[in-house]
């Protein structure tokens, strides 16, 4: 509940900093396209995820991607080792969930 609540006082916040000072909206960069416009609201400044399969295999191959594992590796093994201690932990007080679907859900 605390972090739902930290968050929309960020949220408020960063609304209002940038209506009193007149900051630009959010543009989508990963966007092949200038003048595509996939906000859910006019004011352009909330967007949905998107899929950039293309921008990763660019990333890869191109080298420039590859800086980033040295984060991405450890991060990965700390959320699977995680995971995998809340499938135990639940396993200890009588719980039973399948570390397959468990670690599916986490993955989305």
């Amino acid at each position: 509940l605390g972090a739902l609540l930290l968050g929309a006082v960020l949220c408020g916040v960063a609304v209002t900093y940038r209506a009193v000072f007149g900051l630009e909206p959010y543009h989508n960069p990963v966007s092949t396209n200038p003048g595509d416009d996939d906000s859910i609201s006019s004011s352009g400044w909330a967007h949905f995820p998107c899929f950039a399969l293309d921008v990763m295999w660019e990333g890869l191959t191109s080298g420039r991607g590859w800086k980033y594992m040295s984060v991405i590796i450890p991060v990965t093994v700390v959320n699977i080792s995680s995971n995998l201690a809340q499938v135990e932990s639940a396993h200890e007080v009588g719980d039973r969930f399948s570390p397959g679907s468990s670690m599916a859900a986490d993955a989305f």
